[in-house]
């Protein structure tokens, strides 16, 4: 997939968003995420969807409650708490 900019920086497709673990989810999870209009997305001619890191960032300290999480492991979509 080529590199995707918009004039706030570089946008990132579902896979870097989970293998950078922007958001604690697998690739499958985010997109039940985006059908719900649940996190911050960007949809793009064609049906692509991307990402700003800073947006979904954001969006975690802003829904973040209770103790701190740490991911799950690879393949995984769900949060353990410490």
């Amino acid at each position: 997939m080529e590199t995707l900019k918009d004039t706030n920086g570089r946008l990132l497709s579902y896979k870097e968003v989970a293998e950078r673990r922007v958001l604690p989810y697998c690739e499958a999870y985010l997109r039940k995420l985006v059908m719900r209009a649940a996190i911050p997305h960007i949809k793009l001619p064609g049906g692509r969807v991307a990402f700003r890191e800073r947006e979904l960032q954001a969006w975690v300290e802003k829904h973040h409650r209770g103790p701190r999480v740490t991911i799950a492991g690879p393949g995984k979509h769900g949060l353990d708490a410490d």
